[in-house]
């Protein structure tokens, strides 16, 4: 999967309009204001006659258009959309825009008006007239040293200044490269490419199931040993863990991705996530473990960006990126997304401060359903099953939690309230260890710890305190029985599956903050754990 340079943006009420032909004004408004237009033009210096240029309808659409683009999470889209922007004219507007990377902040038309008419600026125009088609208008004199900006042009612009190329603006794809090159084998023959990936797949394959085995024949471990004790720039606010190598990702407060090898504690790359103003992690997740592996990083704000070749040094590609929460609900002005990915169905489910959860099927980019919301609260935990494609599971900022499937017409399992004893946030939710999708955790803020099974789920068949409440994290080790909740109170404590406490890490007050993040290595007996001051630190037996 490689849509870095393919992609197709979400359409907004101004792309909408523009593409159905449905402009705010009619076409004998904009036919006059163009011929008005040409028969100003003779100096062949651009002025426009009207006193409110934004009365168009087509022109305000395309401008809240292109801002929109100017926002997306590819910052290759985004790049050329400002370069776009810059070439019509408000490129002064533009420099002095702080792009936050949120799709429902739409941009006053107001301040988007056309700086046309500065003393000395020699431009080119062209637009689409309604009934005549595409026509190419006067062009100015070229500035000395400086691009002939005219949008008709193939070419952003021409002349001994510019060092575009009509090659160089022929789009970049790297799926058409691999498909010139797979497409010119023979069909019945492999590669060395095919056999090594195979070999390594089987490699991973065996690694795991000796893991599981081991699982299911010993004694739940208690994480006695530190092996890492690193730092970040800020507060770490997500961590994961690679399945068949000794990697560890994590990421700060300001989308600073960063990777170390383990076993030889040193950083193997690090990297910024985008460079819109608004920061913030959801979660890291890891597509397709089996193969070359991808890192898809969620924002706060709902953009999704997948990275390959992560983890060389200063290598790392944006595979592509795109908004996975639509619509927001009233009053409420920031996302807070939640994600999770299920390998399995290749789905990423999203929600946040929606009404619903957004499922996506990553390797189309489209989405695929909307799930509807069993609560008015918004949703602050989501676990996608790895063993049954098409089930989530949703904690509610209320202490509620839901069960999904969409392979059913009503989608919603069932609903229940297990975090009675304080009215508290759903800070993790996961499915239980192994191969019964049938019973649930979930971890209040309060403190509880509540275990359900489906199957009865009005009461929780068993709840553990964590004492002195102010959870902060939680996870669920897939294949082992056991479970880790971290606290404000920069504690650490390992629960088997009966509610047996097998260890508890202390840290020192004076040293980190509060537990922020928490994440077992998916097979080995390893435990990440993130904290508010930027500490990262891996355990093990």
């Amino acid at each position: 999967m490689d849509r870095g340079h393919s992609r197709r943006a979400a359409s907004s009420p101004a792309v909408t309009g523009i593409m159905h032909g449905s402009p705010l004004s009619d076409d004998s408004s904009l036919n006059s204001d163009l011929g008005t237009l040409t028969n100003n033009a003779s100096n062949r210096v651009l002025s426009y006659p009207w006193s409110k240029p934004l009365n168009s309808g087509l022109f305000n659409q395309c401008i809240l258009a292109l801002y929109s683009l100017a926002r997306d999470p590819s910052p290759r889209i985004a790049g050329l959309v400002k370069q776009i922007l810059a070439v019509i004219g408000i490129d002064r507007v533009v420099s002095t825009l702080q792009f936050s990377g949120r799709s429902d902040q739409l941009v006053d038309p107001k301040a988007l008006v056309p700086v046309y008419n500065y003393v000395g600026l020699a431009r080119s125009s062209s637009w689409f007239d309604m009934n005549a088609g595409m026509r190419r208008v006067f062009s100015g004199p070229s500035l000395p040293k400086s691009l002939d900006l005219g949008l008709a042009d193939p070419l952003l612009g021409s002349g001994e200044s510019s060092s575009i190329s009509e090659h160089g603006l022929l789009p970049q794809s790297a799926i058409y490269d691999w498909s010139c090159r797979h497409f010119a084998r023979p069909l019945l023959t492999t590669t060395d490419d095919d056999e090594e990936l195979m070999a390594r797949r089987e490699e991973g394959e065996k690694f795991a199931l000796d893991y599981i085995t081991k699982w299911q024949h010993s004694s739940a471990s208690k994480f006695n040993m530190q092996i890492l004790d690193s730092k970040l720039e800020t507060g770490t606010k997500t961590a994961l863990m690679e399945p068949f190598s000794p990697i560890v990702i994590a990421a700060d407060d300001i989308e600073r991705i960063r990777i170390w090898n383990y076993e030889e504690a040193v950083v193997l790359n690090s990297f910024d996530n985008h460079n819109f103003s608004q920061k913030g992690v959801s979660k890291l997740c890891l597509v397709n473990e089996l193969d070359d592996s991808l890192l898809l990083v969620a924002s706060c704000d709902g953009n999704v960006r997948i990275w390959k070749d992560y983890s060389l040094n200063d290598e790392q590609k944006l595979v592509t990126a795109f908004s996975s929460i639509q619509g927001h609900r009233p009053g409420v002005r920031h996302t807070n997304s939640v994600v999770d990915w299920q390998q399995q169905s290749g789905y990423l489910y999203a929600s946040g401060e929606i009404s619903s959860i957004m499922l996506w099927d990553v390797d189309k980019e489209q989405l695929v359903k909307s799930i509807p919301s069993s609560s008015e609260c918004s949703i602050s935990a989501l676990s996608a099953s790895q063993v049954h494609g098409g089930q989530v599971a949703a904690g509610f900022v209320d202490g509620s939690i839901a069960l999904y499937d969409i392979r059913t017409p009503e989608m919603i399992v069932c609903s229940a309230q297990p975090h009675t004893q304080e009215v508290e946030r759903v800070v993790g939710i996961s499915f239980q260890p192994g191969l019964d999708s049938l019973k649930i955790v979930s971890a209040s803020q309060a403190g509880d710890i509540q275990f359900l099974d489906i199957r009865n789920y009005s009461d929780p068949y068993l709840t553990i305190d964590t004492d002195g409440g102010s959870l902060t994290a939680l996870a669920v080790h897939q294949h082992a029985p056991i479970i880790a909740a971290g606290s404000a109170k920069n504690l650490i404590k390992i629960f088997n599956l009966e509610g047996k406490e097998l260890g508890r890490k202390t840290f020192m007050p004076q040293k980190i903050g509060s537990i922020s993040c928490l994440a077992f290595h998916p097979y080995e007996p390893m435990l990440a754990a993130g904290n508010t001051d930027a500490g990262l630190s891996i355990y093990t037996d």
